[in-house]
């Protein structure tokens, strides 16, 4: 019960951070672009805090393993580090790869550790994302940004039905 009064909450601030960036997306390249922006970033900061805080609550509720919660620590820290830096700083795109990396052991290790088709699905759609990513951060990247976020969260839910409801 308390997994998804967590989870709930979780998604709750997260949504409030989705509705707010794209509320304010008007051909904005990517999603740094918004959340790094003067304007809105303290409300941004406060949201993801508020979601980071349940996050941490809920993985050391499901105490799973050591990895997965330093990658969820790393993933808060590098949310936490892009949030604090210019879009335009190299420490920036550190914090962003700190990000993404992080995704990625978690995903990777729930795959191997679950076996699940629609896991191991999910990782590999990630990794293509990140990897357009990379091959495209010159260019407009908001959008698969966007995708790979929604295939982590995604990822996410299916991980708490798997652990707690089948």
């Amino acid at each position: 019960m308390i997994h998804d009064v967590l989870l709930l909450l979780m998604c709750i601030a997260y949504g409030i951070t989705i509705y707010f960036v794209y509320k304010a997306y008007i051909n904005n390249y990517s999603i740094s672009s918004i959340v790094c922006d003067n304007e809105c970033n303290k409300f941004i900061i406060t949201s993801m805090s508020i979601m980071c805080f349940f996050t941490m609550l809920y993985e050391l509720y499901r105490n799973e393993s050591y990895v997965t919660l330093l990658s969820i620590m790393f993933l808060i820290i590098g949310i936490m580090g892009v949030l604090h830096s210019n879009e335009k700083e190299m420490r920036h795109f550190i914090y962003a790869t700190i990000v993404f990396v992080s995704i990625l052991v978690f995903m990777f290790y729930m795959s191997y550790i679950y076996n699940y088709l629609i896991l191991q699905i999910s990782f590999y759609l990630q990794i293509t994302l990140t990897m357009t990513m990379l091959l495209t951060i010159k260019n407009n990247i908001f959008f698969t940004e966007v995708f790979a976020l929604m295939n982590f969260m995604i990822f996410y839910f299916y991980l708490h039905y798997i652990c707690y409801y089948k």
